[in-house]
């Protein structure tokens, strides 16, 4: 499909960026570009149709949508992941800003964090006009544990606007095997000195990673939790993408990571949030 192509081509364009999250830091593959490689294929990223060339989900009649269709939905343009008979589960495309999990230092679980309620409340009332708030489906949202860590999920939630969770891009975006076989640390990074790597990474990454609506890779949220000692750290962890490598980082990052109240309003760039929803696509 036309995105995917894309997004191989851009991921390859700032293999050797690093990440922005806290304990999380990314590490590309071994694969190298050259400068004319790079400038060759960086001409392809300006093939991306504005939101505005982007087919209204009003055109939408009957469920006339396919997996890995860009559409356009409340002024952002959306990825289906999941079209059905009457329905879809889409994903923003991009990174559409960036905010903290939870703006302080708790121990939190997705029903109860600051990003939940925001997107929606506040994301949900400004972003959509009537016709589209009417669409978008209340949706029972399943709250794994992590299963590598064992961490707790918490209770399932009611959410009309939600974030991905582990399985869920392991399924829309491909599934290696890894999730349910962890791979031992191989030694290829020396920093790694557990028996496992914290990470997934396999031939989907380049699917996983995403820019924000500036064009700039970023990381972004799960809702699924991530690593927690509790000897250790007084502070959840949420599972996260990795920026331009798109490692499923399974140990997650601080939901504290990047709060405005951790820094300036200057420095304050926070973690990429790519909203979810189920859209009724009946006519």
């Amino acid at each position: 499909m036309r995105y995917h192509f894309l997004k191989i081509i851009s991921w390859a364009l700032l293999i050797i960026s690093l990440s922005g999250c806290d304990g999380a830091a990314s590490y590309a593959p071994g694969t190298s570009f050259s400068t004319e490689d790079v400038l060759s294929e960086s001409l392809k990223l300006s093939e991306l149709p504005p939101v505005d060339a982007l087919p209204l989900i009003s055109d939408v009649v009957n469920g006339d949508v396919a997996d890995g269709e860009t559409i356009k939905f409340g002024g952002y343009s959306w990825i289906v992941l999941d079209a059905q008979d009457d329905k879809a589960l889409i994903l923003s495309e991009r990174i559409i800003e960036h905010r903290a999990y939870n703006e302080l230092m708790l121990i939190v679980k997705w029903e109860d964090c600051d990003l939940r309620e925001y997107l929606n409340t506040e994301f949900f009332d400004v972003t959509f006009n009537e016709n589209e708030k009417s669409r978008i489906m209340e949706t029972i949202v399943i709250n794994d544990d992590n299963s590598w860590y064992g961490t707790d999920g918490g209770r399932d939630t009611i959410d009309r606007v939600f974030l991905l969770s582990i399985n869920e891009v392991v399924r829309y975006f491909g599934d290696s095997g890894q999730l349910e076989n962890r791979p031992e640390n191989d030694g290829r990074y020396s920093w790694m000195t557990d028996k496992y790597f914290p990470f997934i990474d396999d031939k989907f990454n380049y699917l996983r990673a995403a820019m924000d609506i500036k064009g700039v890779y970023s990381w972004w949220w799960l809702r699924s939790p991530g690593f927690y000692d509790i000897e250790r750290d007084n502070v959840s962890f949420a599972a996260v993408i990795g920026d331009h490598d798109g490692y499923l980082w399974m140990s997650g990052c601080s939901v504290f990571s990047n709060s405005k109240y951790n820094y300036t309003p200057d420095e304050y760039n926070g973690a990429g949030v790519r909203p979810a929803l189920w859209l009724d696509l009946r006519s």
